[in-house]
């Protein structure tokens, strides 16, 4: 059984400040991932302030339910100005560590934040050299720490999905997963704002090839605006399709899934905790990355961008996928291998670590 490993040595925990943002522009990606974290760091016995430019009620409803605070703070986001807001912020409320997850967060912007606490740095690209962070993570299969040669004496970098930033939901889903003969039930989740509803053609390319008896669930996220068309064109279609909205625990829709069809950003993580065999697709540039490092370790059918996609080529896979057991068994165990639910403890464990060793006492 996946154990979430806490360090509840309550001497090392200390307050943790994440600065993040979302908008329908960048997606909910990032938002979500420091939301894991936030989630694994109160856990463990310690406290949560989130600092966004830019967020989204249903988001800061999300943090409210964990007895987290999100406050605003002024941009631009990424600016030296709202950095030096932002460690101030830090400074008054006394943070041990900070925690930044977002392409805008460059290096002029991490020098000024690490002056204050340990910080911890979310990254994707590999992008914002040189870096300032103490620990630096890339949860991706791309990551290479050829990416991160720019840093700290000393600083950590934590590659791969072992470091992948999970929500609680996902801690222990491995147990009592299998892979049903026939699928029942397909999934739909293209990412938490998919500005150009990528999700409604997937959805009318894709139910033709769907088993007869089968569901197609569509998950709509916090930052979709086109949730009613997708309504109506569930309830139009002549098959069984429908759509969730204001999902807050993923998990058990996921779990009742036997194929899912996905865009490249965290979801596709979750799908490989739950054991999910899917078709993954890229809406934004940086999922370009992420399909070619689901190519290279053979996990999933990467299928390219969704906005070029031919309907023919997704039809292929998806029936091709949902007329193979096999085939969605080994994706099955490949997914639950590079993804057990436990990244942000291990995570963890290295920012406390480097608190621990900042509050020693110096030799000089």
């Amino acid at each position: 059984m996946n154990d979430q490993r806490m360090n509840t040595d309550t001497s090392l925990m200390s307050r943790l400040l994440i600065r993040t943002d979302t908008d329908r522009t960048v997606g909910t990606g990032h938002f979500m991932r420091m939301f894991a974290l936030a989630q694994a760091w109160k856990d463990g016995g310690g406290e949560v302030l989130v600092v966004a430019c830019d967020t989204m009620a249903a988001l800061e409803e999300r943090f409210a339910s964990e007895g987290i605070a999100v406050e605003c703070v002024a941009g631009p986001r990424g600016s030296l100005e709202e950095a030096r807001t932002t460690l101030q912020r830090a400074r008054n409320w006394g943070a041990g560590a900070i925690a930044v997850d977002g392409p805008w967060f460059g290096s002029e912007y991490q020098s000024e934040l690490s002056r204050e606490a340990v910080l911890l740095v979310v990254d994707d690209e590999g992008a914002c050299a040189p870096y300032y962070a103490d620990v630096i993570v890339n949860q991706n299969l791309h990551a290479r720490s050829d990416m991160y040669e720019e840093r700290p004496d000393g600083a950590v970098i934590l590659l791969g999905t072992r470091y992948a930033l999970l929500r609680r939901e996902f801690y222990q889903i491995a147990a009592g997963l299998s892979t049903r003969a026939q699928v029942r039930t397909v999934l739909v989740a293209l990412g938490g704002s998919d500005p150009a509803d990528m999700t409604s053609k997937v959805v009318r390319s894709v139910l033709p090839v769907v088993p007869e008896d089968a569901t197609m669930l569509v998950v709509a996220g916090p930052a979709n605006l086109h949730v009613e068309d997708l309504m109506e064109l569930a309830a139009a279609s002549p098959r069984r399709v429908e759509v969730a909205t204001a999902v807050f625990n993923m998990a058990p829709l996921m779990r009742s899934a036997d194929l899912a069809i996905s865009s490249g950003g965290t979801t596709v993580w979750e799908l490989a905790a739950c054991g999910v065999p899917s078709v993954v697709g890229s809406i934004a540039p940086i999922e370009d990355r992420l399909l070619a490092g689901l190519t290279a370790e053979g996990l999933f059918a990467p299928v390219g961008r969704f906005t070029h996609l031919d309907p023919v080529t997704l039809q292929s896979q998806v029936r091709s996928l949902a007329d193979s057991e096999a085939d969605r068994r080994q994706m099955s165990a490949a997914g639950r291998r590079l993804v057990d639910g436990c990244g942000c403890s291990r995570v963890i464990d290295v920012v406390r670590e480097r608190m621990a060793r900042r509050r020693e006492p110096s030799n000089t």
